[in-house]
């Protein structure tokens, strides 16, 4: 179920509807999230620039060597 407020965003202090899910109630609102999670991709994304393109590829086969697929739950008989 979500739950709709209108209140006070916490990051930019406006009066805005917040979006929460009724198990989490959030004090952000949806415009703050999205800027919020476009500044982490382009910090993620600095990091890699800096990188040397060996570094790059060995974080990609290091993902790869320790990738454990979901087989989903087993079935105890």
């Amino acid at each position: 179920m979500v739950v709709i407020t209108n209140d006070v965003c916490t990051k930019c202090h406006k009066l805005k509807q917040i979006i929460s899910s009724a198990g989490q109630i959030n004090t952000v609102c949806a415009e703050c999230q999205l800027k919020e999670a476009n500044e982490q991709r382009r910090a993620h994304f600095a990091e890699l620039d800096a990188m040397s393109l060996e570094d790059r590829v060995r974080r990609i086969e290091e993902w790869i060597y320790n990738y454990k697929p979901y087989t989903g739950p087993t079935a105890f008989g």
